[in-house]
């Protein structure tokens, strides 16, 4: 009897380890997959961000004398052509699903800022030149940018969401995380 009770013993409580391991499985699967949707609506949403800018950025070009654009510049007739490529994309981003929205591919940059975090700063990276890349950024998951301290440098992962238009490498990007590392 004490054979077969020790053999029931095990096989039930291998099958509840199974079946915990099963049912942990499922809810990271679950949390993985709820994650993924929620970097996604939150890199859309910045990525409206960056055409708004852009567009506005665009718009103040319009606005100033052919003269008074700087040498190398756009011409006006270009600008118009961007802006309205610009306006397009708004309105397809805008009316995009989440589920129809797929996030750029990531990168991993040591990086940070200057200044007290706000929309549209400066992300500094380790590889950064007076040529670029540079990196504004747009969002950050979860809203956690009050955890982004200036001068402080962290190990960072980065989606770059929409081009900004510039001479040099320069992206809006948005942060899905980041972790302070040693100086």
């Amino acid at each position: 009897m004490d054979y077969k009770q020790n053999v029931i013993k095990i096989f039930v409580i291998g099958f509840i380890f199974i079946t915990f391991l099963s049912i942990s499985s499922c809810i990271h699967k679950n949390n993985q997959i709820k994650n993924s949707e929620d970097i996604n609506k939150e890199c859309l949403q910045a990525t409206i961000k960056a055409i708004n800018l852009e567009i506005e950025r665009f718009q103040e070009w319009l606005k100033m004398p052919e003269k008074n654009l700087s040498q190398g510049a756009l011409s006006k007739k270009d600008i118009k052509y961007k802006l309205d490529k610009l306006k397009a994309d708004l309105i397809k981003y805008k009316n995009m699903k989440i589920k129809n929205y797929k996030c750029p591919k990531k990168k991993e940059v040591i990086g940070w800022i200057e200044q007290p975090y706000k929309e549209n700063i400066l992300l500094y990276t380790k590889k950064m030149s007076r040529s670029g890349p540079f990196y504004h950024i747009l969002g950050i998951h979860d809203n956690n940018f009050i955890f982004i301290k200036p001068n402080i440098k962290y190990k960072m992962k980065i989606y770059l969401i929409y081009p900004r238009f510039y001479p040099f490498p320069s992206y809006y990007i948005f942060i899905e995380k980041f972790k302070p590392i040693a100086n």
